[in-house]
């Protein structure tokens, strides 16, 4: 379901301050869906934050720009880029087992992966284990016009 939330809980662990040096990365799945746009913003953000590998090759402009990568390179690049550091990944608002099938084979190296999804069988689909998985559910009535009335003017009579 939107509007629960979801999206803005896991901005919050990203902009963590706990997660200290670890590498960050955040793309949102764009309607139509395309891999290559998603993996693009991810490589994107990952090669700022990453300039050089043990080898001491640079993910700059003496490599082919990730901006004419095809599907198959961009794959590539973020594999060798994930391998360099920990890092934190965030696919938001995965729709289907297919986006996400075509996106996890070059995130294997990543150190955690979050993915925000409206559907618990896409959820379950990303991960097997319930532990990982986080189902945010909805206010009750109650809670909901208590927040409604705290957020504005008008005041609950007692």
């Amino acid at each position: 379901m939107g509007g629960l939330g979801k999206t803005s809980l896991v901005r919050s662990i990203y902009r963590s301050q706990e997660l200290g040096g670890w590498k960050r990365a955040w793309a949102t799945a764009l309607r139509p869906f395309k891999p290559e746009v998603l993996l693009r913003d991810l490589a994107l953000q990952l090669q700022n934050t990453i300039q050089e590998d043990p080898a001491g090759a640079t993910t700059g402009a003496q490599k082919k720009s990730i901006s004419v990568m095809n599907l198959q390179e961009l794959k590539e690049e973020l594999a060798r880029v994930l391998k360099m550091k920990r890092c934190l990944v965030v696919l938001d608002d995965i729709l289907s087992t297919s986006e996400w099938e075509l996106v996890k084979s070059c995130l294997y190296n990543a150190g955690r992966i979050i993915v925000t999804t409206r559907e618990n069988s896409i959820a379950k689909h990303c991960s097997v284990e319930d532990k990982n998985r986080y189902h945010l559910g909805g206010l009750k009535k109650d809670a909901a016009l208590d927040l409604l009335y705290s957020r504005t003017i008008v005041k609950k009579q007692i």
